[in-house]
């Protein structure tokens, strides 16, 4: 071996210039490569380490972040089918803050308007009644019991025509198909 470089599984060679001549030692192959195996162990351990990291503090953040937004949904939601008015804990991002301070804000004036028409429909000496397209009754007001001796509960969800002149009601008849062929 005259200055060429021989390798073979778990030979390690170093060629010598002067005498002419070569020295070979054989480890076994653990040994030979226990600090590229280690390196190797240690640098995938290190990826694995950053990696569960990056996904805990990514699920922090998203939690952080999407909690106000879905308390702020669920508000909603619950404005939108049942009428529920509830404030939203104005937390997180600065954008969001600003959304839910808005929605605040906007629900405590739904809130106020609904109180002041309420006391107006409940002082009122006129009845109010709010009927569905079909002429139902949904509500009443509680003047129609000052005014004709019988709670409102008896006339909701009985036909507004009921309580008219048949003129009236014929009119009235025509008014809520108009509204049923618009909606």
């Amino acid at each position: 071996v005259w200055g060429t470089m021989v390798m073979q599984p778990g030979l390690t060679y170093a060629a010598l210039e002067a005498p002419r001549w070569a020295v070979a030692v054989e480890l076994p192959w653990r040994d030979a490569y226990r600090e590229a195996v280690q390196a190797l162990a240690l640098g995938l351990a290190a990826v694995a380490a950053m990696t569960v990291a990056v996904f805990l503090i990514g699920l922090l953040l998203s939690k952080r972040l999407s909690s106000p937004i879905t308390s702020l949904a669920k508000a909603v939601s619950g404005m939108a089918e049942e009428g529920r008015l509830i404030a939203v804990e104005a937390s997180g991002p600065d954008e969001v803050v600003e959304l839910a301070e808005a929605f605040n804000a906007m629900a405590d004036r739904l809130k106020r308007n609904e109180e002041r028409f309420k006391r107006l429909i409940w002082n009122s000496n006129d009845i109010i009644a709010v009927a569905a397209a079909d002429g139902v009754l949904t509500y009443v007001s509680a003047s129609l019991e000052r005014i004709f001796g019988y709670p409102p509960s008896e006339a909701v969800g009985r036909r507004l025509s009921e309580y008219l002149r048949e003129e009236d009601a014929d009119k009235a008849a025509q008014v809520f198909a108009a509204i049923s062929r618009s909606s």
